[in-house]
């Protein structure tokens, strides 16, 4: 076999291994999601369904789904969704609720406050904690 041959086969092999990876870390990653946002990640990773079949059945338009996935990746992917889920039985309970509700759950940070009932200078103190203590 010629070696370039051999070297692209062994390149793609590799690559369809790190994707794979990828894709179990996402997978393990959306057990901490809310149901709804859980159920898209795992249809469209697990069992392979197309956003525009989850779309048409869901009544919603693909565009519409195809960016809540795309932030839903994105938030997966964050130093700070990682370091939740490592760490955040070891946080305080006030500031793991925080980033539970920010980070995990994808609220926005005026509903975090409604949901926590502290105030918004509050809940942006410990989002800022949050993001230090990621990023040692």
């Amino acid at each position: 076999m010629h070696p370039a041959i051999t070297s692209v086969t062994y390149e793609t092999a590799e690559r369809r291994h790190r994707h794979r990876d990828d894709i179990e870390r996402l997978l393990d990653r959306a057990s901490h999601l809310p149901a709804t946002d859980r159920v898209l990640v795992e249809q469209v990773y697990r069992h392979g369904v197309p956003v525009v079949d989850i779309a048409r059945l869901s009544g919603q338009p693909p565009r519409k789904l195809r960016r809540r996935l795309a932030r839903l990746l994105k938030r997966m992917n964050s130093p700070l969704f990682a370091f939740l889920i490592r760490h955040g039985d070891q946080l305080p309970q006030p500031l793991r609720r925080t980033g539970e509700l920010i980070v995990l759950e994808g609220h926005s940070l005026r509903r975090a406050v409604s949901l926590s009932e502290q105030s918004l200078h509050r809940v942006r103190e410990h989002l800022r904690t949050l993001q230090t203590l990621a990023q040692l």
